[in-house]
């Protein structure tokens, strides 16, 4: 019983989380910092996508942006939801993780890591955001 019990106690800490060894917190107001970098990508995406394909509308709520993508042209009829997540230790230090998720008819819901990113780098987010939009929207094509 007492050799289960160490075994136990040695995966445990072999699968414990690496502490975070940065000295460096972010200072500011992290809830006002994120909605800030949301509506930067909500209008980045307003204005660049049009060059790619036709955007609906798009929703935003809580911490994700709802893209509803209707293109007859080229036969696109998505929803790809970006989301913003964050723990704890990512508020405390400025971080902020990044995914795509496209669903649409006939289609399987697929996700997508856009990646994590200091929460004041919108310039950087925009980009890499919309890029991989793109990305995920005509992969995902009929």
């Amino acid at each position: 019983m007492i050799a289960s019990s160490e075994r136990y106690a040695r995966k445990s800490k072999e699968s414990a989380l690496k502490p975070i060894r940065s000295t460096v917190m972010f200072q500011g107001k992290y809830k006002e910092e994120l909605q800030k970098t949301m509506d930067a990508v909500e209008s980045a995406i307003e204005k660049e996508s049009g060059k790619h394909f036709v955007v609906d509308s798009i929703l935003g709520g809580n911490n994700n942006l709802k893209v509803r993508i209707d293109d007859p042209e080229q036969g696109v009829e998505r929803i790809v939801n970006c989301m913003f997540r964050h723990h704890h230790t990512d508020e405390r230090y400025g971080n902020v993780h990044i995914d795509l998720v496209t669903t649409g008819l006939g289609i399987r819901s697929r996700s997508h890591t856009v990646g994590k990113f200091g929460i004041l780098e919108r310039e950087t987010i925009k980009e890499k955001v919309l890029r991989d939009l793109v990305t995920c929207v005509k992969g995902t094509g009929s």
